[in-house]
């Protein structure tokens, strides 16, 4: 079975336990405001262009047969623009371009090549107690997919786990559950009107998923992307700390600390993207803060 990937990432250690490989697929039911990976929201590639890499020759403007590039020189900087609409990602322009400054987000891959990919550090995975984590996007957008490819991964004696915000029918993880060892959940925003104004969809499917997950007995990690003035607050961490310790059996709990590089992707798509211009990661101390209101509230905390 084919799908669509955009990474893979080898010797990862904070996708689960031991040494593992990341592959990251391409797909995601929600548009976060503040994506990190915007490069993943897409199922199918899309190109990019880097100017840093650009020597302004146009050689890919001449070569595009649907005329979907064209160039600006606002402000006397050169650039290539992209019209998505008009690109039918036919790679005539990555082909010629001789610095590489116009490249896709992303490849198709059969899912057997990717395991094969995945299983060339089993030692490691064997060796740490480590594995293999299915990463994006979300996985549960290609879960077919993503589904071949645990099957194979459990085969072999691979420890297995999954990223994901569980936006999905609860039937899809019904058919994941058995091949997965570990379920890493985002949970963003426990308030529903706040969680489908900013990810575009709302979180009650998300939170009736983590509650059939914990029914199932399988290994949960809740992890909240703290990002200013969407997640970060006592409010919210408390309202979702609170729902964890309503789950079924033992559920880790995680703050992930506001990573800025993200706004670089940006800059690359052209894409002002207010929301995070001016976003900075939380101090240590305010996030040892909210680690410690949480562990008191009787959370089991993962604090790295």
């Amino acid at each position: 079975m084919k799908g669509y990937i955009f990474d893979i990432k080898k010797f990862s250690v904070h996708d689960g336990p031991g040494i593992r490989t990341t592959l990251f697929l391409k797909g995601c039911p929600l548009n976060c405001v503040w994506c990190h990976n915007p490069e993943g929201i897409q199922k199918e590639p899309e190109l990019w262009y880097f100017p840093n890499k650009c020597m302004h020759c146009s050689l890919c403007v001449q070569a595009c047969p649907v005329e979907a590039l064209s160039i600006s020189e606002k402000d006397e900087q050169f650039r290539i623009n992209i019209n998505h609409e008009l690109c039918d990602s036919c790679g005539l322009c990555v082909e010629i371009c001789p610095t590489q400054a116009l490249l896709f987000d992303g490849r198709e891959m059969d899912h057997e090549d990717a395991v094969n990919a995945l299983l060339e550090d089993k030692s490691f995975y064997d060796e740490s107690g480590g594995g293999v984590t299915l990463s994006g996007g979300d996985p549960v957008y290609q879960f077919q997919y993503a589904l071949e490819i645990l099957k194979e991964c459990k085969a072999r004696g691979v420890h297995t786990a999954i990223e994901s915000a569980l936006y999905c029918p609860s039937s899809v993880l019904q058919k994941l559950i058995p091949y997965t060892d570990l379920f890493i959940c985002d949970l963003k925003i426990f308030d529903d009107e706040k969680h489908l104004e900013y990810t575009g969809g709302s979180n009650k499917i998300i939170l009736e998923n983590l509650k059939y997950l914990s029914a199932s007995g399988k290994k949960i990690l809740v992890r909240t992307p703290l990002i200013p003035h969407f997640s970060g607050s006592d409010e919210n961490l408390k309202a979702i700390g609170t729902f964890i310790l309503s789950l079924e059996g033992r559920v880790q709990y995680e703050l992930l600390n506001y990573n800025s590089l993200a706004m670089s992707k940006y800059q690359i798509r052209n894409e002002k993207n207010d929301s995070i211009r001016e976003a900075k990661p939380f101090s240590d101390a305010q996030l040892k803060s909210w680690q410690t209101m949480l562990a008191d509230l009787g959370l089991d905390m993962i604090n790295e």
